[in-house]
């Protein structure tokens, strides 16, 4: 993205959020997430530079699954959704999401569950909140001594936070596998649709979202599919294209 463009980006946060937080039923079925999106947008107004800003959402929205028997039958759980994304003279220094499943009770009763990590992390952790499922959605910013997809996902990572216990080892980064550049609005939208949560649908089939949404895919995921489209033109294709989401400067030039 370019200075105009990043400019723009940062506005069209500042309204998406400010819709969260002015929607009814939001700020009545999910008070927290409502007064949480309201700061974010007045911090993100608050940067005078339109070229050097932050969005930080740290700690993360804790957003509680109800009702899902598919999946959560026993146990009740959680969502939890974080990132940083940061900018400065109009480019981007770190670009990470983050989308946790935590469970807050294990097994009979809801008694604390001990979980030894001493083979996983640097100490051991006492919770009765477990994390579960973590997923990383990120863009490679700077050199690193491995290879990877410039924009993708991986499971599990590196904690960004560490309140909770975590049972995957937080070591290992691989394998990382290619995925669009989703933004904190377009990962929100993906979890309320997925997963059976206080904020109802039609929160997020209202017309106000549904252009927020709109607005990320045209900033974050639009050049991504425009330039793996070419890849496949049978014309000027001359490697493959997994390659070039590793390499190519066209996809760094895009996306960042």
């Amino acid at each position: 993205m370019d200075a105009v463009e990043i400019s723009n980006y940062r506005d069209h946060l500042v309204k998406s959020f400010s819709v969260i937080k002015n929607n009814q039923m939001v700020r009545r079925d999910c008070a927290s997430i409502s007064e949480y999106s309201g700061k974010i947008s007045d911090l993100l107004k608050g940067f005078k530079n339109p070229h050097s800003w932050k969005l930080n959402i740290d700690p993360p929205w804790i957003i509680p699954i109800e009702n899902d028997e598919r999946y959560f039958e026993r146990d009740q759980a959680s969502l939890l959704l974080s990132g940083v994304l940061s900018v400065e003279n109009s480019l981007l220094q770190m670009y990470t999401f983050v989308s946790s499943i935590i469970l807050k009770s294990q097994g009979e009763g809801n008694a604390i569950t001990q979980i030894p990590l001493e083979e996983y992390c640097e100490h051991k952790h006492i919770y009765k909140d477990r994390l579960i499922r973590r997923f990383h959605f990120d863009l490679a910013i700077g050199g690193e001594e491995c290879s990877k997809p410039i924009s993708h996902f991986q499971f599990g990572g590196k904690e960004i936070y560490n309140q909770y216990s975590y049972t995957l080892n937080p070591r290992i980064g691989i394998p990382r596998f290619p995925y669009p550049p989703v933004d904190f609005i377009i990962l929100f939208d993906m979890m309320l649709r997925q997963f059976k949560t206080k904020i109802p649908s039609s929160f997020y089939d209202s017309k106000d979202w549904v252009h927020c949404v709109k607005q990320s895919e045209n900033f974050r995921l639009k050049c991504y599919y425009e330039i793996i489209q070419r890849y496949f033109n049978p014309n000027t294709r001359t490697r493959k294209t997994l390659s070039g989401m590793f390499t190519q400067k066209e996809f760094f030039q895009a996306i960042l």
